[in-house]
């Protein structure tokens, strides 16, 4: 039985993400939960969900979306974890979630749809700690960088790492042939465990260098 994926997994980010260590990573990451966990309960105080139940503009639609995402992060929905490294077989699906990812990823864009949509609304922020301030200055300086999408190609990954996306080792086995160690379909995996974004089974592309190697997936 074949040790290490011989399909190549694909992961869609921002390069300035790529360049932070692990450390810089659960910060930010721990930032994002708390503004998420202070707007979501504004939202929730003002019973948004209640008060636009009906037919709305695409606006208040997004932030429904939002919410509900939130709600689920919170609640550590099995599709809303945050502890692994997300990964793909599918390149065109990877380059999507690159260029929605300069908002560091969906944790972060999520923290900040909720903070834009509350001028949306005309809610208001409560007396901000020191922590959910500095908290807010992060989720705001994501969102006035210049995105900078990547794509990062791993080879050769031990097979005993990966699960499909929700966890499920299963799920995973089978769309895997194990004599061959190389994946029959289009899916979302999960790396346990710490994953380098450098190494010589690691490349990383730009999108203007994706759009001359595979100018098809841009048609």
């Amino acid at each position: 039985m074949e040790k290490y994926l011989k399909t190549p997994l694909y992961h869609g980010t921002d390069d300035f993400i790529g360049y932070m260590s692990k450390e810089e990573r659960e910060d930010i990451k721990k930032k994002c939960f708390l503004m998420i966990e202070l707007l979501s309960k504004i939202y929730d105080d003002n019973k948004f969900e209640k008060v636009y139940s009906g037919k709305n503009t695409k606006e208040i639609n997004d932030i429904l979306d939002y919410l509900i995402a939130a709600h689920s992060a919170l609640k550590n929905n099995v599709f809303y974890e945050y502890n692994d490294i997300y990964l793909t077989s599918s390149l065109q699906a990877a380059i999507k979630f690159s260029k929605n990812a300069y908002h560091y990823g969906e944790i972060g864009t999520i923290a900040w749809k909720l903070y834009e949509g509350i001028s949306i609304v005309n809610y208001q922020l409560p007396q901000l700690t020191q922590e959910q301030q500095d908290a807010l200055d992060s989720i705001i300086g994501f969102a006035k960088h210049d995105p900078e999408p990547v794509v990062y190609a791993f080879k050769n990954l031990p097979i005993e790492n990966l699960v499909e996306e929700g966890g499920r080792k299963k799920e995973f086995e089978i769309a895997l042939n194990k004599e061959t160690g190389i994946i029959s379909s289009d899916i979302g995996i999960r790396y346990k465990g710490e994953l380098s974004f450098i190494g010589e089974n690691v490349y990383k592309f730009t999108i203007e260098e994706l759009k001359e190697l595979r100018p098809n997936l841009f048609n």
